[in-house]
């Protein structure tokens, strides 16, 4: 499955919380949730790298990632600013 990206239009969320959903493609949409702090999409489908542009989520702080298929980190892939957990 995967995530629509009309879940962009939420742009007052603070937490997101797709976790054990068989989720396989994270849509970049979700950068446009500036004001989220909680990021859950542990427990899933996705693979490759962890995308980059999660490093431009200001706010963000807290982020699971565990339990999906990710090999590494995108290559200009930076802790948010705010980030106080991250769990790959």
């Amino acid at each position: 499955g995967a995530i629509p990206d009309s879940i962009n239009n939420l742009t007052d969320l603070r937490t997101l919380s797709i976790s054990i959903t068989r989720v396989n493609k994270l849509p970049a949409t979700i950068e446009g949730l500036q004001r989220l702090w909680d990021l859950d999409l542990s427990r899933n489908r996705l693979s490759g790298v962890i995308p980059a542009w999660l490093s431009n989520m200001r706010g963000l702080r807290s982020m699971r990632l565990d339990s999906n298929d990710f090999e590494d980190f995108e290559g200009d892939w930076r802790m948010p600013p705010k980030l106080e957990w991250l769990h790959v």
